[in-house]
């Protein structure tokens, strides 16, 4: 059966209203549920952690494919519809908000030496707290594949001297190893959404910059993205009350320009600046 079909008949049979509050835009394009399954890389050892399965677009599939599959679905009415169509021993549903749910919880349902990958058709308005969480804690998860709105994909994949490049393009560059691959049109969805989609995939994969306090270096980087217009000087000297003058002469001196704006600088480029302002005191 196709995926446009069961969708339908779903929608149908349990009398479904789409919740669009919760960004509820089912996926309904076979060949791109194949495309992610496939960028996903799953066998018969995979474990899948699916963050909003929602009508089972990607669940139906994935469980006569992996070993095993957790899913964590908000909605109510649609964790009821997946417990009541999928009876497979392989798949557990949890009815919580993966920005509370306790990660621990999840992972204990598979055994220690599994293979365990993220999958997910995030809702557009959590994309961004959604990864921050997973990325809080990797618990050794192998990989990530998750569609998100197009524009926040060419952000996370953003470089250097490109219009998409920002704070969130030098986070996801510091935390992991990151690829945009492939988008998604707005037809492949039901109902269809305002923008385009993106599938990325994405591996925690930290890089060792020696920075004494991450916390405050990963604010810095919010920082001296605050306001694209100004100059690297300008949102330093905003935010953390560092005089110009001290700035200008210290780009000078380490070979920056003292017009250099964040977006053109790398995550090296950022570090290095960072520690020699903050923690090389």
């Amino acid at each position: 059966m196709s995926t446009l079909k069961r969708t339908n008949n779903l929608i149908s049979k349990y009398n479904l209203r789409i919740n669009k509050d919760l960004g509820q835009n089912f996926l309904v394009d076979d060949e791109v549920v194949q495309r992610i399954i496939s960028e996903a890389e799953v066998t018969d050892r995979t474990c899948v952690i699916e963050i909003g399965p929602g009508l089972g677009t990607l669940t139906f599939p994935l469980v006569e494919k992996c070993k095993k599959i957790v899913a964590i679905e908000l909605d109510k009415s649609l964790s009821s519809i997946l417990l009541e169509e999928i009876k497979e021993d392989n798949f557990v549903l949890f009815n919580e908000d993966i920005l509370k749910i306790d990660m621990n919880k999840v992972i204990m349902e598979f055994d220690k030496n599994d293979e365990i990958i993220v999958i997910s058709n995030l809702p557009y308005y959590i994309t961004t707290p959604v990864i921050f969480r997973l990325l809080e804690n990797n618990f050794n998860i192998m990989h990530y594949v998750l569609m998100v709105q197009k524009e926040v994909g060419k952000r996370l994949t953003g470089k250097p001297k490109t219009k998409d490049y920002n704070a969130l393009s030098v986070l996801m560059d510091y935390k992991t190893k990151t690829k945009y691959a492939f988008t998604v049109s707005k037809n492949s969805f039901k109902p269809i959404p305002n923008v385009e989609s993106a599938v990325i995939k994405m591996k925690y994969l930290p890089v060792d910059l020696n920075i004494k306090n991450d916390e405050k270096f990963l604010k810095f980087i919010s920082d001296i993205f605050a306001n694209r217009r100004k100059t690297l000087v300008n949102n330093i000297s905003a935010s953390y009350h560092i005089s110009k003058t001290v700035l200008n002469e210290y780009l000078e001196k380490n070979k920056y320009k003292i017009t250099v704006r964040s977006e053109e600088l790398t995550l090296i480029n950022i570090a290095n600046i960072y520690k020699g302002l903050f923690e090389n005191e």
